[in-house]
């Protein structure tokens, strides 16, 4: 595994049906996270595209990577799951990113050197470019 680029830091997301999304699908997505992050949590809320049997295999490629199941019932009802999920991990920081957006590797080091900037930050929202891959195809 490569270099933890964001120690003691949980990357948390939920995800449904993520084996094909814009970005790239759930794949691309643990690739280009788990890496750098002491733990990554994920949190399926019912996929049926296969997204679950994949993650499944992507835990042998990255033992930092935990998945978990709960019944979808609304997004804050998922989210805080996953955010209960990613304190029990024993990280001081969770970040939170959903699996059709991407931070590149350069991203998450300025992500790191602002975190290590700010410690007494308690919460921070990012700017976010938004790609529109359909149109771009145009």
């Amino acid at each position: 595994m490569s270099e933890i680029i964001v120690p003691d830091t949980c990357l948390c997301t939920i995800v449904r049906d993520e084996l094909m999304n814009p970005a790239g699908g759930i794949i691309d997505f643990v690739h280009s996270n788990a890496p750098y992050y002491e733990v990554m949590v994920v949190v399926d809320t019912g996929s049926v595209d296969e997204t679950r049997e994949v993650l499944d295999k992507l835990v042998a490629q990255y033992p930092n990577l935990k998945i978990f199941d709960v019944e979808f019932k609304d997004f804050s009802y998922a989210r805080n799951f996953s955010l209960k999920k990613a304190r029990e991990m024993g990280t001081r920081y969770i970040f939170i990113d959903d699996a059709d957006e991407r931070l590149t590797k350069l991203d998450i080091i300025e992500l790191r050197d602002f975190m290590d900037a700010n410690k007494n930050m308690a919460a921070c929202l990012f700017d976010c470019l938004y790609i529109d891959y359909d149109e771009m195809k145009k």
